[in-house]
């Protein structure tokens, strides 16, 4: 008999070099790339290696593109844990985000690094942000960097 403790441990599924288009309504609205992905139905949560995601708008115009190291994503709360190379760029609000690591609250619409972590927020025009500690309520489209910070603001002028 295996201790149910131990079995938790394990994945219950493995799968290798995974792309997954997800389709809603007859269209795209997700394609994933992951090295490997581990399901843990235990601890009700997936491991993704080596992730690469683009999210798409009704229209078919990519969102969001991303990719990270290592992702943990809770299933049941669909939050998330990125590690590793972590980029995330958003077409719409023409800014990416660069870090090690960074969570995601999916209810609260919220992104948190740990305090010591550096962050790098580029956007489009040339204008960036770097300092340690982010905090990104995105419902109220709020930044706070808790120190190091430091920047350069591009005006329509330059």
């Amino acid at each position: 008999m295996v201790d149910e403790n131990l079995s938790e441990e394990f994945p219950e599924s493995i799968m290798l070099d995974l792309s997954q288009t997800v389709v809603e309504g007859g269209k795209t609205i997700l394609k994933l790339e992951a090295d490997s992905v581990e399901i843990y139905q235990g601890h009700k949560k997936t491991v993704a290696r080596g992730l690469h995601f683009l999210e798409f708008d009704n229209d078919g115009n990519a969102l969001t593109e991303g990719w990270a190291d290592e992702v943990v994503y809770f299933n049941e709360t669909e939050n998330a844990e990125f590690t590793g190379n972590v980029y995330f760029y958003s077409k719409k609000e023409e800014i990416s985000i660069s870090t090690d690591s960074i969570r995601w609250e999916s209810e609260r619409r919220y992104l948190e690094t740990p305090p010591e972590t550096r962050v790098t927020l580029k956007k489009d025009d040339g204008s960036f942000l770097e300092g340690v500690g982010l905090e990104a309520d995105l419902r109220r489209m709020e930044i706070r960097l808790k120190g190091g910070v430091r920047g350069r603001y591009v005006t329509e002028e330059e």
